[in-house]
């Protein structure tokens, strides 16, 4: 037997981290939207992840995120490139003639770094009912110790659905009628109003899947100002389930 030793050399391998790339969407309300109506506004997430912890030495090199943008989609706005602490760490443009938002990262930024793509994207007018808002980002590039990145996130698809509607008066009394020859007392007094000459009505066609509410105020444009004596009332008590609000020039109050 060979009295040399036999040697058996062993390249120490250090095993990448497993790279994530996440898309998400949310509404106005925070909450992640299925469906989404035409001039409603969607706010969008593109989160890479490298893996690496903070002690690596590696850059994110020539790593750029891609994401082919829906044409059911207004030109998107407010775009930033941000870490996990909110700081800017590079720049995303769009490109309307491919359209396809690019975000490139500043020099030197250091892998371990999770890195955040956001930006605004309102639903055209014209956006057809039933068709599919559908979004997907990709990773890819070099990092600066020259291994390849190449990685497609999850799918986003939101319906769309009809137009979000409006809330709308259809008429309103121009006339409120207290009464012929109306004798106003110094004392605390109620005045019921005859009929108005138009009823009050508004129109709400907002879906209920919005979960739609709204509220009506009220104040005086003018003092009221007796016929004969000139005397001006600078406010009225509005009574209403127990409840006496004053309407003034100044304070409007909810009717």
């Amino acid at each position: 037997m060979d009295d040399d030793s036999n040697l058996s050399n062993f390249e120490s391998m250090k095993i990448r981290p497993t790279l994530t790339i996440t898309e998400r969407v949310f509404g106005k309300d925070g909450q992640v939207p299925t469906e989404i109506a035409p001039n409603e506004t969607l706010n969008y997430e593109i989160l890479v992840d490298s893996g690496y912890i903070a002690k690596d030495k590696g850059t994110y090199g020539q790593v750029t995120i891609t994401q082919t943008y829906d044409t059911h989609l207004k030109p998107p706005t407010d775009l930033n490139v941000i870490d996990e602490n909110g700081q800017k760490i590079g720049t995303a443009t769009y490109n309307a003639s491919t359209k396809v938002i690019e975000a490139k990262l500043d020099a030197g930024t250091p892998r371990s770094k999770k890195v955040n793509v956001t930006f605004k994207a309102e639903v055209k007018d014209d956006a057809a009912e039933g068709e599919f808002i559908v979004g997907q980002a990709t990773v890819s590039g070099k990092y600066s110790t020259g291994d390849e990145v190449n990685k497609t996130s999850n799918e986003v698809r939101i319906t769309i659905i009809g137009s979000i509607g409006v809330l709308e008066f259809v008429s309103a009394p121009q006339v409120i009628d207290f009464g012929k020859k109306l004798a106003i007392s110094p004392k605390n007094k109620t005045y019921h109003p005859i009929n108005p000459d138009t009823p009050l009505a508004v129109k709400d066609n907002r879906p209920l899947t919005s979960n739609p509410s709204w509220t009506m105020t009220a104040k005086l444009d003018t003092p009221l100002t007796g016929s004969t004596t000139g005397s001006k009332l600078d406010s009225l008590r509005y009574s209403y389930d127990g409840n006496i609000s004053i309407l003034t020039e100044d304070a409007s109050v909810q009717i």
